[in-house]
């Protein structure tokens, strides 16, 4: 499945896709859970079988593994405040992510994530097109350049 995506990846983003980061690295780790955690919500709703995509990146991301179960937990308290309320959530959510810009490398890891999951059925749908969009407008990026 994510073999597929890195060979569609432009501007040598796979590179950022494959290195870990540091444990100093909360603000990007929150991000990250962030924009995945938009990516599964854009039709509004969470399904189980979106909520095993983000989980599965989530637990096998090379990237997060030094904060070992923590992105799990972020993933719950995320869509819990998702659950609550869409408005405040996606608010509080995009403010995770918008902590990130004008660090380049970091906001297309990011991206990217939102991308994984938006992409986990081989198919960007229109909901998932315009949360990429805003994810990609909050860190100054060219969401085609990843695309």
């Amino acid at each position: 499945m994510f073999g597929n995506l890195l060979s569609k990846l432009k501007g040598g983003a796979e590179s950022l896709v494959n290195s870990a980061l540091s444990s100093n690295d909360t603000d990007v780790m929150e991000a990250m859970v962030a924009a995945g955690v938009l990516a599964a919500y854009a039709d509004g709703d969470l399904s189980d079988d979106e909520t095993k995509v983000v989980v599965g990146i989530l637990g096998a991301s090379k990237q997060l593994e030094v904060f070992g179960d923590e992105p799990i937990k972020l993933f719950d308290k995320y869509c819990d405040t998702m659950e609550v309320s869409k408005r405040t959530g996606k608010f509080t959510l995009m403010k995770e992510i918008a902590d990130l810009k004008g660090d380049k490398d970091n906001s297309i890891r990011v991206l990217l994530m939102a991308i994984e999951v938006s992409d986990a059925d081989n198919d960007i749908d229109a909901d998932e097109m315009k949360v990429l969009r805003a994810i990609a407008k909050e860190l100054s990026l060219e969401l085609n350049d990843y695309i």
